[in-house]
């Protein structure tokens, strides 16, 4: 899946979350919505009506960046953290 949203300049993170019992599940996510209603709008301009729409705990690590090297580096600091 990161592959694929690649290809489609979703610019997709990876959280890991543990749901005890039933394992670690890494959950993939693409795009930042200020809206649920953005989202789906989202979901439907790249064909991924299979997918389902979450609003991500972790959200508030994710900013507007006005450079790539500004997303890398908070993204290097998210994974540091283990987020």
């Amino acid at each position: 899946m990161l592959s694929e949203y690649n290809q489609i300049d979703l610019e997709p993170y990876v959280v890991k979350v543990d749901l005890g019992e039933n394992g670690i599940w890494w959950r993939i996510f693409a795009g930042h919505y200020e809206t649920r209603e953005g989202a789906i709008r989202g979901i439907n301009k790249f064909g991924l009506t299979d997918k389902i729409v979450l609003k991500e705990p972790n959200a508030n690590h994710a900013d507007n960046y006005d450079s790539t090297n500004g997303a890398v580096n908070k993204k290097s600091l998210i994974v540091q953290k283990g987020y």
